[in-house]
């Protein structure tokens, strides 16, 4: 028999990009015109739902209290629907080169704000309970989001327990550090390194309109131990963080048109 010279095993990232990379591809041979922004915006208008019946992913502090980890499919108020693993979908190549030839209308030149600051004065210790922290910070230019940057400054011993969430003035939430990623056990000193203007990117925004009130809600999601397993299969607690985590400083940015 034949060896093959093909596999079908190739999977994740490693075969996702190169799929993605050909589309695009396909999109610059059918029209020369577009722009990597073009690119990007005719794959996500036209991009296919994968995984439909995903549910939010709910957990349990200690005092009872519910989170929301991860969230779902999020329909935004532009109508784009987007989740923390599929972004706002999968490629559709047959769609995205119709989209690309029919009379296609170029996106206008971006446009971006400076890192908007929420004008903190002091720092803000980060409770251990369900209601946590919130800072809201106005948008004046009105574009219409191709993505949005928020800033943090914070420290924290056990940034694990961290859930950071943006809410846009539409409404839309978007969750930005989930709790139980594990940093700072896969990543050893994520734990002991403080954010430091650390930048967060969200594309759940895509489409809506950026002027308004925005929302940045931080909540500590466990006062208990934590227990994990090391990828040698050791179980291993860690001990709760013996001071309140503190928010230092938040800013946000739009890129749009």
């Amino acid at each position: 028999n034949k060896i093959s010279d093909y596999t079908n095993t190739f999977s994740g990232t490693s075969s996702a990009t190169p799929v993605v990379a050909g589309v695009a591809t396909l999109l610059f041979g059918v029209n020369d015109a577009l722009t990597w922004r073009d690119v990007r915006h005719i794959l996500g208008s036209t991009a296919t739902k994968v995984d439909p019946q995903s549910k939010p992913v709910i957990i349990q502090g200690n005092n009872g209290d519910k989170f929301t980890a991860r969230l779902g499919w999020v329909t935004n108020k532009a109508g784009y629907s987007f989740h923390n693993w599929y972004g706002l979908g999968m490629v559709n190549a047959t769609k995205a080169v119709q989209m690309a030839t029919n009379g296609y209308t170029a996106l206008p030149p971006l446009q971006e704000t400076v890192f908007i600051d929420s004008g903190m004065t002091s720092s803000l210790s980060i409770p251990e309970d369900s209601t946590g922290i919130e800072q809201t910070i106005f948008i004046n230019d009105d574009y219409l989001i191709e993505g949005v940057q928020l800033k943090l400054s914070l420290s924290h011993h056990r940034k694990n327990d961290l859930l950071v969430e943006l809410v846009s003035p539409s409404g839309t939430h978007s969750t930005l550090l989930t709790p139980r990623s594990l940093i700072g056990y896969i990543m050893p000193d994520a734990d002991t390194t403080d954010f430091n203007n650390t930048v967060l990117l969200s594309n759940a925004f895509y489409g809506e309109k950026s002027k308004g009130d925005w929302k940045i809600k931080i909540r500590d999601t466990n006062s208990g131990t934590f227990k994990y397993k090391t990828t040698f299969g050791a179980d291993v607690i860690d001990n709760n963080n013996q001071s309140l985590g503190k928010l230092t400083g938040s800013s946000l940015r739009i890129y749009g048109h």
